[in-house]
Order: C-alpha cells, then sequence, then structure tokens
C-alpha cells in the first residue's frame, strides 16, 4: 500500500549537524505513512484476516471524548469552551483557535518506551480536583473536565493498543490488613514515563 522504498537520496537535510559529539543528518525513509491512521483497512488479497485486526477490539475509543492531536478531551468540557469562544472572540467554528484555548486549561503528558516502543498520552486539568474549580483564561476553567481521564496507549503510528481509565474504580491503598481507599483526580497527575523495562509509571501529587 504506497512507496515505502528507502528514498536516501531524498534527505531533507542536505548537510551534516552536530548532535553532541555526533554528526547527523535527517533523511526521508517512507512518504505515505500517515501517524494515526483510523478505520478498517482492506482485506489483503492474499489473506481473509484485516491488518486492522492486529490489536484487540477492547481497545476502543471513548466516543465520550474528542481528540485534538495527542490530546482527548471530554465533549462536555470541549461543549464549553467551544460555547466560550464563539461568545467571547466570535471564532466558535475555527478548531486551531479552540485547540489553543483547551491548552491553556490542561496539559497533555507525553512519553515514549526505550528503544522505539509504544507511545503513551494522557490529558489532566491544569488544576487539581477534577470536578471542582481551576485556573483557566477568561471566564473558561477546568470545572468542567470532569473526575476521569484516559491513558492511552499507542504504537509508533499512532494505533491505539489500549485504553486505561484514570483514577482506577478500585483506587486504593493497602497497609497490613486495612484497605484504605484512594482518592484522586486527573488533575494530580504530574508526569508520566516508562521504565527500562517498559513499565508504564504514573507519578502523582502527594496529598
Amino acid at each position: 500500500s504506497g512507496d515505502t522504498s528507502f528514498e536516501a537520496s531524498g534527505a531533507t537535510e542536505s548537510t551534516w549537524q552536530d548532535l553532541g559529539d555526533l554528526p547527523y543528518r535527517r533523511v526521508r525513509m517512507y512518504s505515505d505513512i500517515i501517524w494515526g491512521r483510523k478505520g478498517k483497512q482492506a482485506k489483503s488479497p492474499k489473506s481473509s484476516i484485516s491488518k486492522a485486526s492486529t490489536f484487540s477490539d477492547s481497545a476502543e475509543e471513548n466516543p465520550d471524548e474528542e481528540q485534538f492531536g495527542l490530546s482527548w478531551y471530554p465533549k462536555s468540557y470541549v461543549g464549553i469552551v467551544r460555547a466560550h469562544q464563539n461568545a467571547v472572540l466570535g471564532t466558535g467554528e475555527d478548531s486551531f483557535e479552540l485547540s489553543r484555548l483547551l491548552s491553556t486549561t490542561t496539559t497533555t503528558f507525553v512519553a515514549g518506551c526505550p528503544n522505539g516502543g509504544p507511545i503513551a498520552a494522557v490529558t489532566a486539568p491544569l488544576s487539581t480536583g477534577g470536578g471542582s474549580g481551576g485556573g483557566g483564561i477568561g471566564n473558561v476553567s477546568t470545572s468542567g473536565f470532569g473526575s476521569r481521564t484516559t491513558i492511552r496507549i499507542m504504537n509508533n503510528s499512532g494505533k491505539l493498543m489500549a485504553a486505561i481509565p484514570f483514577p482506577p474504580k478500585d483506587f486504593s491503598l493497602f497497609t497490613g490488613t486495612q484497605q484504605i481507599q484512594i482518592h484522586r483526580s486527573p488533575g494530580d497527575i504530574i508526569a508520566i514515563g516508562f521504565t527500562s523495562r517498559c513499565v508504564l509509571v504514573v507519578v502523582l501529587r502527594d496529598s
């Protein structure tokens, strides 16, 4: 499907640059790779198995969230920001301006697995508390973001491999024989990353 030949002659940079003590030059290798391609792919004439079935069907997108690049927002929150955008700025149909407004009240954490493994991304409000009030721009706050978000694991072409709700419904801490329920919100996330063993770690704000 498309030209995937090596194109060393089509280097995007004709001169070498320095990265520390290592020279490098960016070279285009594949010309038609679309990152984050969606939808079912056509079945191969040599096989009755669709390429899109490589990953589990359980890794489905949340219909209550709307995507802007690597960021996903609750549709209800997008509606609040869009209404503010239209009322104050009169640019309700400008998706670029809407994305900019959303980024002023939220942050998206992105982490890559070592040695070119999967990518993790999660969007969270800048303030803690999820459903409570918070910072924002103008009259737009994070009060409508909600109490949950989704951690997404994707491969290097943007194909969704897993969607993990955060916080988990059974988020608790065991101390001896006692189980203590932990109340967290998306705003408590301060960083994400992968260990050398490719284990995803979510760092939370200390309560």
